[in-house]
């Protein structure tokens, strides 16, 4: 049978946990805690922006269609004098809104409540584009497809405002992030560019309009006198669609470095801000100092020159300290790291036990000398075999094969526990058995659950394992030769002292019979006193071979002193046991034993008991086979006699 393994589960160890014990590193850990709780509202603004985002287009849509429906103005413009967002673009805001919240959270759901919201998010995907689609064919074709003003009458007084019709910009806007919407639905990763491809329009457009408002450039917001402008709502509404719909998904580029816990992303949520912020801020006002007759535009972009200088030198200086820092810690961790690294290789290597790193799929990395020692391979031999490679000739304790399957690093990658203390014998290049006792260790990297490779330490038992098998069949033999008569090679007293009690025990539980036969050899002293004591232990030999040649495996053949022996014959009855009597006693009368060069034949005399007739006790059953085997021998020799309640019967023989 292969060893119970002992298992036990890896408590895991974290770099807090290694510097608790080290006063030392007290401040260091207060910054970690520190930065920790910086990194905690980061986390959850990454997480939570896209629906913030999705929320925020819903409720600009809901308020402007409800603005139309309602036929109450405030609504439909944020400021009075500009261009109102119209009917079908709140509805299509209202659409976007639904697509990006279902598509948000899609990866989270499973089973049927993932189905229905990636058939939603599609249908409402599939809407926005169709709108906007439909309303560029009616700019470029001069169509009207009646979809204008089918949701509310528009009355619009502006210049070049065409009644209902959303702005040709904004219909573009909706194709492409009706498309985006549409691939977010799929939650596909090999679509992620082209997603921030589509998602890359509207924020150009968006964009360049929201310039044209800040700087009353029209041509920025509206594309042709003839075509309706994009109001100052939708392109907010925009601008935060495209920010939700590229922090939808974890991996996505912006969600991955901006709200990074990494220099590089703190880096990021300031400069980029800072980048746009800066330079709109100074132009405006600059702008609204010319405007003011406040200075000349010389003074003016000189002002804005300067101001871009300033804070862009500083952003830089910013950047470069905080890049400087970064490095710093980078080299001090790498500093630590080799250190620490060329410590415990040293310590490996100093092991008398052999150490061995695997990979997730089972192949050595690594190994120290103690290991290429133990099993008799070079590293270069050793690099690249797995557990199941077929040069492993591995065996149980009990000698049965010990497949790859079984081997300790693999059980640990699967099941991710580490075993220890598991035995087994490996064939050594020469053809010499190692017997090694094997423990395993997974390793994890952080935020994962199945280990990245393991780690097995072994230390060679051969000696050890050699000294308990002698140990072993030490015992084995002097248990043999305690319940054994050295002569015959039969049983002796004491044994069968200790198993007919038991014999009789679980007769009396399994309600079957048990015999006893009783024997002695006839005129034994006359023919030891003839051909000698050794020509008496050959006749005892010759009667103990032939009783097992006799015997079944459950019966026990004793020497029971002298020249009497004694078998137990567990469910026989008297009967049976009287024929295999006549049997014995047949076969020793025809025997012609050589006993020191002269031929010997001799008789004997049998005895016949049975449980629970003629005893119930061993003392009992042996005291009623004694009686028998006394009749035998005052009745004539060569016979056998049979206990038969209490009194005895000569069942054959001869005088």
């Amino acid at each position: 049978m292969p060893p119970r393994l002992k298992r036990s589960r890896p408590r895991p160890i974290s770099v807090e946990h290694m510097q608790a014990d080290n006063p030392a590193s007290m401040p260091r850990r207060e910054q970690s805690r520190a930065r920790a709780c910086t990194r905690r509202p980061v986390k959850l603004v990454a997480e939570y922006l896209s629906r913030l985002c999705a929320a925020t287009v819903l409720v600009i849509g809901v308020l402007v269609l409800s603005g139309w429906l309602l036929d109450v103005p405030r609504p439909q413009h944020v400021f009075s004098g500009l261009a109102a967002m119209k009917a079908n673009t709140a509805a299509c805001f209202i659409l976007a809104g639904i697509a990006l919240w279902t598509g948000s959270i899609l990866a989270a759901a499973h089973g049927r409540a993932r189905a229905f919201l990636r058939v939603l998010s599609l249908a409402c995907s599939t809407g926005v584009l169709m709108v906007g689609f439909l309303t560029s064919v009616e700019y470029l074709a001069g169509i009207d497809f009646g979809i204008d003003q089918l949701m509310a009458q528009d009355r619009t007084s502006l210049p070049g405002d065409i009644p209902g019709r959303m702005a040709a910009n904004t219909a573009v806007n909706f194709i492409a992030s009706g498309a985006a919407l549409l691939l977010l639905a799929q939650a596909r990763r090999d679509f992620t560019w082209l997603l921030h491809g589509f998602v890359l329009v509207p924020f150009l457009i968006a964009g360049t309009a929201l310039l044209g408002y800040i700087y009353n450039v029209e041509a920025f917001y509206r594309l042709r006198l003839d075509f309706t402008p994009i109001s100052v709502d939708a392109v907010v509404a925009f601008l935060l669609l495209g920010l939700g719909i590229m922090n939808a998904r974890p991996h996505f580029p912006l969600r991955r470095t901006f709200w990074s816990d990494s220099d590089a992303g703190a880096a990021a949520r300031l400069l980029l801000p800072a980048t746009i912020g800066i330079p709109l801020l100074s132009g405006w006002l600059a702008l609204r100092g010319m405007e003011l007759d406040l200075y000349s535009a010389t003074v003016g972009m000189a002002f804005v020159t300067m101001a871009n200088i300033v804070a862009l030198t500083a952003l830089v200086q910013w950047s470069a300290m905080k890049l400087l820092r970064s490095e710093q810690r980078r080299r001090l961790a790498e500093s630590s790291l080799q250190a620490s690294e060329e410590r415990y290789r040293t310590v490996v290597a100093a092991l008398f036990d052999g150490v061995v790193l695997m990979n997730a799929d089972g192949t050595i990395k690594a190994s120290n000398s103690s290991a290429q020692r133990i099993l008799g391979l070079s590293m270069d031999e050793l690099a690249g075999k797995t557990s199941y490679d077929p040069h492993w000739q591995a065996i149980h304790e009990d000698g049965s094969p010990f497949p790859g399957e079984q081997h300790p690093a693999t059980m640990t990658l699967k099941t991710g526990e580490s075993l220890s203390g598991v035995i087994m014998g490996l064939q050594k290049p020469g053809g010499v058995i190692c017997w090694i006792s094997i423990n395993s260790q997974p390793l994890y990297k952080p935020g994962q659950s199945r280990p990245h490779a393991v780690v097995t330490s072994f230390a060679d038992i051969t000696d050890r394992k050699r000294a308990e098998d002698a140990l072993k069949e030490l015992q084995a033999r002097l248990r043999e030769e305690a319940i054994r008569d050295p002569l015959t090679g039969l049983f002796n007293r004491r044994y069968l002292e200790e198993t007919l009690s038991r014999e009789l025990s679980r007769a009396a539980r399994e309600g079957h019979p048990v015999s006893v036969l009783m024997m002695d050899i006839d005129h034994f002293k006359k023919l030891n006193d003839t051909y000698g004591h050794q020509a008496g232990d050959d006749v005892l030999r010759a009667i103990g071979t032939m009783l097992l040649q006799h015997a079944r495996r459950s019966d026990i053949p004793c020497r029971y002193g002298g020249e009497e022996f004694l078998v137990v014959l567990p469910h026989m009855t008297r009967d049976a046991a009287r024929e295999r009597a006549d049997h014995v006693r047949e076969d020793f009368a025809r025997q012609a034993i050589d006993a020191q060069g002269q031929q010997v034949r001799s008789t004997i005399c049998i005895g016949v008991a049975a449980y629970p007739a003629d005893g119930e006790t061993a003392e009992q059953l042996i005291a009623a086979a004694d009686r028998a085997l006394y009749c035998a021998k005052h009745t004539g020799r060569n016979r056998v006699c049979v206990a038969i309640d209490g009194a005895e019967k000569a069942a054959s023989g001869t005088a």
